[in-house]
């Protein structure tokens, strides 16, 4: 009885040293280039982005080379900044900021299920026309 739960034992610790090496996360891997859209209530294109996204320490997630493919009504130009998290269990966050003063903010909270991330987004900011929310997609970023 001893030696089957040694073995049993030996074989569980093997098996969760063996998952300590892995890059993958339940959720899928989220590195790299992805592309989003951001739907109003109705169903139209409230604003598109692109951006790489890259794990770092902890539920850190980095975000690089944001630039909106399809400006909203926030007038999504010059500098933004971005950061956000993801946990191994593909819960996602995104949080995009103008970097002018009192510039628009977007949130995006959602989950990476299937290679896919989606959810609900929100917008506030003293641009005119700036507010709204509503849920969002974002996908791999198609090579072409």
């Amino acid at each position: 009885m001893l030696k089957v739960m040694g073995i049993t034992f030996l074989l569980a610790v093997g098996l969760a040293i063996a998952g300590c090496g892995s890059s993958t996360m339940p959720g899928g891997n989220i590195n790299g280039n992805w592309t989003g859209t951001l739907a109003n209530p109705d169903g139209s294109t409230f604003s598109q982005f692109s951006a790489t996204f890259t794990v770092g320490t902890g539920n850190e997630l980095n975000i690089s080379n944001l630039t909106f493919t399809i400006p909203g009504p926030c007038e999504f130009s010059g500098a933004w900044g971005a950061g956000g998290s993801y946990a191994p269990n593909g819960t996602f966050g995104m949080s995009m900021e103008a970097e002018n003063v009192g510039g628009p903010m977007l949130n995006l909270q959602g989950t990476l299920r299937s290679g896919k991330i989606s959810g609900t987004w929100s917008a506030s900011g003293v641009v005119p026309n700036c507010g709204g929310n509503g849920n969002f997609t974002i996908q791999p970023a198609v090579a072409g």
